[in-house]
Order: structure tokens, then C-alpha cells, then sequence
């Protein structure tokens, strides 16, 4: 009878301390506990030791780390009436403070009842705004406003978003088929600008060449000018000097002659013993004969 007592007694505590230790609870950095004390909210949490009553309270952990979501095949028209399908990927985390009421107001289905509406919807609106050709080029900028957007939207739920990200663009086989079409123009574009740059560049190389070849012209002119005047002014100075040498010679003959008025008589007398008696082949009416002395006086 005293085993049975015993091994009741000892069961009973086993069954307590199961009891108790089965409301003793650590809560982790990053995450924040709501305990409910008969379905109501009766305190939050914070990490560390912590004990709640058996059978009336109950504990609903949330975590405040950040959170990654991604909806995939999510279509959306563009400003162009272009149907877009991506992956949209988000990080939040919630609002420590904003935990009792995004509990009273969503429970523990925030994600599933509120994000994914907004997520989805902002992103939809983001890209009505948004011409298909530049949704490739912008994709960043896209996201940026989408997280944007959404942050502005979520933070009275006590959601705070981290980021935003597109993923896998896929567009219409319409869309694709225009694209090529307009990569090829581009294409064109492109190679007959580089034709006109290759041709513009070779029309200044030649035009730099000829005016090389024309300033180098220009210059050999110029020198041969140079030496022809240079030599030019020699001869000038060559024929001015043996001029106004034979002129003072002619002139200091003439002083002589006029200071010795007999020189004239030996002069002539030289003449007629060197003639040889032929008078010139043609006379003018001008010329005097030479030699003589026809004055009648004589």
C-alpha cells in the first residue's frame, strides 16, 4: 500500500514539474512573444526567461528579422497595353512596437491576408507607369519606386520593408518579336553612324593633307621667290655699280679733257694714224664722219 502511495506521489510531482516546465519558455533575439490570457492579448514579450500560466495563457511568437517573400508569374500592364510576367521578391520586417496590432488586426496570417495584396498590386501600379522598351534598361528604378511605394503603404500595418527586386521579365512573343525588329534598326543605326564618323574622319585626314601639301607649296614658293629677288636685287646692284663706274670714269675723262684742252688734237691725231680709210657701210643724216674735221673755217 505504501509503494502505490509512493509511486502516485512521485507521479503527481513528474506530472508538476512536466506541467511547469512546459510554461517555461526562452524567447530568442529577433523574436518577440505575444502572450494571450484566455484569447486576449494580455502582454508582449521581449527575448529572455520567461514563465506563463498553465491552461489560461498561451504564447504566439513573431519574429522582427528580416522576412524574404517572392511571388512568381505575376503579369502587369505597362503604359504600352504590354503584357509583362515577373518574379517579385520583398524583405521586411515588422514593427516591434506595431505588434499587438498587426496580431488584433491579422493574426498570425499577416504575410498570406496583407502582403501579398499590396506587394503584388503596388508593383502592378508601378509598372502601368512604365513604357515595355525601357523596362529592361530601368529594371532597378522600377524596383526602387515599387519599394517605394510599398513602404509607404505598409508602414501604418507596422511592416517596414528592406527591399524590393524584379526578377525573369518575360514579355509577349508580339513584344519579342519588336524588340528584335527594333535591336536591328539599332543595329543599323549604329553601323551607318560609324560609316559617317570613318568617312568624316578621312575627309579631315584629306583635308589636312592637302592643306600640308598646299602650305608646303605655299613655302617652297616662297623661298624660290626670296632667292629669285635676292638674286634679282644682286644683278640690279651688279649692273648699278658697273654704271656708276663707266659714269666716273666718263666723267673724270671729260675733267681731264676740259682742264687739257689739248688732249683733243692728240686724240684725233691718234684716230686718223689708226684708220684704215673705210668709212662706215650705212650713214645717217645724223651721224658725223668720223675723224674729220669739215668746219669750212678750216
Amino acid at each position: 500500500m505504501i509503494n502505490i502511495k509512493t509511486a502516485i506521489v512521485a507521479v503527481m510531482f513528474i506530472a508538476i514539474g512536466a506541467l511547469v516546465a512546459s510554461n517555461l519558455f526562452i524567447i530568442d533575439e529577433g523574436d518577440r512573444g505575444i502572450v494571450l490570457r484566455l484569447g486576449k492579448i494580455n502582454r508582449v514579450l521581449q527575448p529572455g526567461f520567461h514563465v506563463k500560466y498553465p491552461f489560461a495563457e498561451d504564447l504566439v511568437k513573431f519574429s522582427i528579422r528580416t522576412q524574404k517573400i517572392s511571388y512568381e508569374g505575376v503579369d502587369a500592364y505597362t503604359s504600352d497595353n504590354q503584357v509583362v510576367t515577373s518574379t517579385l521578391l520583398i524583405a521586411y520586417h515588422l514593427d516591434p512596437e506595431q505588434l499587438e496590432r498587426i496580431y488584433r488586426q491579422y493574426g498570425r496570417d499577416f504575410e498570406q491576408r496583407l502582403m501579398r495584396e499590396l506587394a503584388i498590386g503596388t508593383f502592378r501600379s508601378v509598372m502601368g507607369d512604365v513604357n515595355t522598351i525601357k523596362l529592361a534598361s530601368e529594371r532597378t528604378e522600377i524596383a526602387v519606386l515599387a519599394q517605394d511605394r510599398l513602404t509607404e503603404l505598409l508602414a501604418p500595418y507596422g511592416a517596414i520593408v528592406d527591399d524590393a527586386k524584379l526578377y525573369d521579365l518575360k514579355y509577349s512573343d508580339s513584344f519579342e518579336e519588336k524588340i528584335e525588329r527594333a535591336a536591328l534598326e539599332k543595329a543599323e543605326v549604329e553601323r551607318a553612324e560609324q560609316v559617317r564618323r570613318r568617312t568624316e574622319k578621312e575627309a579631315e585626314a584629306r583635308i589636312i593633307e592637302a592643306q600640308g601639301e598646299a602650305q608646303a607649296r605655299r613655302e617652297r614658293a616662297d623661298a624660290n621667290y626670296y632667292e629669285l629677288q635676292q638674286q634679282g636685287l644682286g644683278e640690279a646692284e651688279k649692273i648699278r655699280a658697273v654704271g656708276d663706274a663707266e659714269a666716273e670714269r666718263l666723267k673724270a675723262r671729260a675733267e681731264v679733257i676740259r682742264q687739257n684742252p689739248e688732249l683733243v688734237a692728240l686724240i684725233r691725231a691718234e684716230a686718223a694714224l689708226n684708220w684704215d680709210g673705210k668709212l662706215p657701210e650705212r650713214m645717217f643724216p645724223t651721224t658725223a664722219l668720223p675723224l674729220l674735221n669739215l668746219d669750212a673755217a678750216n
